[in-house]
């Protein structure tokens, strides 16, 4: 069993016939459309950005991808959900070519405002969050305009951008593995523009992966800031 289509498919590329995708479910008492206007930040446009931070999840292209929003733009917000307590998970983060990677083995806040300061983001525009209970997340969702899901391969099909989309909000998602089951055209705006990066062990290749388009991920963010009617009506 695979936790998305597009992990059904590999296993089956690997010679395993009987194989089956059985995709997670969304809570929704909790992650609905209800009550989903802002009620904080109604002066700025906040873009959300969630999962443990490393190289597959994309947080590099979200960086590089927001200072030039930021750099257009003096009212909008970013809403980080970042934690990653497990180094050789954000140790990954060290293949990026867009960032320079700081230690992130300090604490939470510091290393988050180190990187972010590193990489050309004013701290003023940012909002860091650490570790919340699950139930806390549709809050956070709710006082966003956008989220921002450039994640590189979801073997699951990424259980936040779902969230986020339950809540009503309208996702910026790569057209990539696991987010295929779930956002699409009409339901997201979607990053087609998608080339390959290899991913190593030593010398060894184990992985490659989806690369989405900086350039086109600006234009989608631009055009999310510029269209907020249209963007309402894709995240309803």
């Amino acid at each position: 069993r695979g936790g998305s289509s597009w992990c059904r498919e590999i296993l089956r590329q690997h010679g395993l016939a009987s194989t089956a995708a059985v995709f997670q479910g969304v809570d929704q008492t909790i992650f609905n459309a209800h009550n989903s206007e802002k009620q904080l930040f109604t002066d700025r446009f906040v873009v959300f950005s969630g999962g443990k931070f490393e190289f597959r999840k994309g947080q590099d292209l979200v960086i590089r991808a927001f200072r030039v929003l930021q750099e257009r733009h003096d009212d909008v917000l970013l809403v980080n959900a970042w934690v990653n307590h497990w180094s050789h998970s954000w140790q990954t983060m060290a293949m990026s070519r867009h960032i320079e990677m700081v230690d992130w083995s300090a604490e939470h806040f510091p290393a988050v405002n180190a990187l972010l300061e590193r990489n050309g983001v004013d701290l003023s525009g940012v909002v860091t969050l650490g570790a919340r209970p699950n139930v806390a997340m549709a809050r956070i969702y709710r006082n966003s305009d956008c989220g921002l899901f450039p994640n590189r391969c979801e073997g699951g099909t990424n259980l936040a951008l779902m969230e986020y989309m339950a809540c009503g909000k309208p996702a910026i998602a790569s057209n990539s593995s696991g987010h295929r089951d779930v956002a699409s055209d009409g339901t997201a705006l979607m990053l087609t523009k998608l080339g390959k990066v290899n991913v190593g062990q030593g010398k060894q290749t184990i992985a490659v992966w989806d690369e989405p388009d900086l350039e086109e991920i600006v234009e989608k963010l631009e055009w999310a800031y510029q269209h907020p009617d249209e963007i309402r009506a894709i995240g309803r």
